[in-house]
């Protein structure tokens, strides 16, 4: 079952946006618990960045690129994913997008726009 755009960008948790040394967000999980089985992409300010320069914490735990079908991540609804960039970035209006694939869903695409602070 593919999910919109449209639903998928109320993931992020509007004002969440940092930049500067790296680029830090929030997703929050209101749909359904979903298990991501790999990040596919992630671009920042219409840039791509290296996937090992991606990590999110989730209930405590800092989860990597790694991600697979042998190392799913689990995010629950109602759950707080903290997603950091390693990748500097100016504050100001910034565009992200984050493709990860989920085993009940498929391709997640979430992109989003927000004033990022410093």
């Amino acid at each position: 079952m593919k999910i919109p755009a449209f639903v998928l960008r109320q993931l992020y948790v509007k004002g969440s946006l940092r930049a500067g040394g790296e680029v830090r967000f929030t997703l929050h999980n209101s749909l359904a618990a979903a298990t991501l089985t790999a990040l596919k992409e992630v671009k920042v300010g219409g840039q791509a960045v290296p996937l090992d320069r991606v990590s999110m914490e989730l209930d405590g735990a800092t989860h990597d690129h790694t991600t697979s079908p042998d190392k799913p991540v689990v995010f629950p609804r109602g759950a707080e994913a903290h997603v950091c960039v390693a990748q500097a970035a100016q504050p100001g209006e910034l565009k992200v997008r984050l493709v990860t694939e989920s085993a009940e869903f498929g391709e997640l695409v979430i992109e989003f726009e927000d004033d990022a602070t410093g």
